[in-house]
């Protein structure tokens, strides 16, 4: 009897106390929706009607900027960005960086989206201020170094590049030496097509003197005293790279055989053709090789050449070589003829060399990738002569 008793009593104030909880959790959602301004819901209705221009400017018309609003605009931002639009995606950052009662660390975030825009739409000196404001912030300091480099870089400001550089290695502890020689390469390279050479040998000697072996810096200094006459002085450089930089050889093989051949000097030709075609059987080696061969040894010593690089190394290359120097011997053939020339092409074609870092294929070699802007991403060697080697 008391058990009933007990029942009768609980269940209805169970049952009034869901009640009210139910009525409290309403009133409770009713006074946040009226914390929301009219345009932050405009602005959703517009954005799910397929009306982005309008949207944005119900979004940008909220008066109060609390948290939810801000990573609203930054979604936006981002989204337009993506999307390409950058004009409208700098007009959101912009309106948050303008906002008074913005936060410090809001409003940095917001210059850094803002820096992107512009660094995505390829208004660099707008992209520049804003990093450099960010450089003087802790959090971001680095991070707007970095991007100032690439910047500078972008545009081929050697000397600000320079600059950025050592910047980063005194405050970052970061070691850009190969980054500053190439760029100091750079520079020399532009002084040489000006005909500057006094200008050309004082950035050879800087890259030289922040990466003392460096390839490219090699390669110049080796053909800035070649066109000086001075072959003894670019046979010395190049034979830098040969005994410390290997994987730069390739580079200079015909550099060094065509210098020593103007010098009298068949002997030491001959052997960096050796060298070479033992170590990278490429089809430039291969070519050079058997043109020397051909050139003073006879028909003979030309085809075993190319006979034994077909048989040990395979590829279009080096059978386009076998093909030309058929036809060489055999000028009348007029099918012969044409079946070179359509090797070669393909060879031609497919001998590229190709990123390591994202895959950019080139026909000449490039010291710097003009798909990431990366530095020394390239192999030395063409594709079709690797895939020939792993053979």
């Amino acid at each position: 009897m008391e058990l009933e008793l007990w029942y009768l009593i609980i269940v209805p104030v169970l049952f009034a106390a869901g009640w009210f909880l139910r009525g409290f959790d309403a009133r409770q959602r009713q006074e946040e929706n009226k914390d929301l301004p009219d345009n932050y819901f405009r602005g959703l209705s517009l954005l799910l009607s397929n009306e982005p221009d309008k949207a944005i400017d119900a979004f940008i018309e909220v008066a109060k900027v609390d948290s939810e609003t801000v990573e609203l605009h930054h979604a936006l931002g981002n989204l337009f960005c993506r999307r390409g639009e950058f004009e409208r995606a700098i007009r959101i950052h912009t309106h948050l960086i303008n906002r008074a009662d913005l936060g410090d660390e809001d409003r940095l975030r917001a210059l850094s989206e803002l820096a992107l825009d512009y660094l995505k739409a390829g208004i660099y000196d707008k992209a520049i201020e804003c990093y450099e404001k960010l450089s003087g912030s802790p959090s971001y300091h680095l991070e707007a170094l970095r991007q100032l480099l690439k910047i500078r870089c972008t545009e081929h400001d050697w000397t600000e590049a320079i600059a950025a550089a050592k910047r980063l290695e005194k405050e970052a502890s970061e070691d850009h030496s190969a980054d500053i020689a190439h760029f100091h390469c750079e520079r020399a390279e532009e002084a040489l097509r000006s005909k500057n050479s006094q200008a050309a040998r004082a950035e050879i000697n800087a890259a030289l003197a922040v990466r003392p072996r460096a390839p490219r810096a090699l390669m110049l200094k080796g053909d800035m005293l070649a066109q000086e006459g001075d072959a003894q002085g670019a046979v010395e450089a190049w034979n830098e790279i040969r005994r410390h930089s290997p994987d730069h050889y390739p580079l200079v093989v015909s550099r060094l055989v065509k210098t020593y051949e103007k010098m009298g000097k068949q002997n030491e030709a001959e052997a960096v053709l050796r060298e070479a075609l033992e170590k990278f059987p490429s089809a430039e080696v291969v070519d050079l090789t058997m043109n020397e061969a051909l050139a003073c040894h006879g028909e003979k010593a030309a085809t075993q050449v190319v006979s034994e690089a077909m048989e040990g190394h395979p590829s279009l290359g080096i059978l386009s070589i076998a093909m030309e120097l058929r036809n060489r011997l055999n000028p009348d053939d007029k099918q012969l003829q044409g079946l070179t020339a359509l090797l070669k092409k393909e060879s031609d074609r497919q001998g590229r060399f190709q990123c390591r870092k994202c895959g950019f294929l080139s026909h000449s070699y490039l010291w710097q990738c003009p798909g990431c802007g990366e530095w020394d991403t390239y192999p030395t060697l063409r594709v079709q002569d690797q895939a020939s080697m792993k053979k």
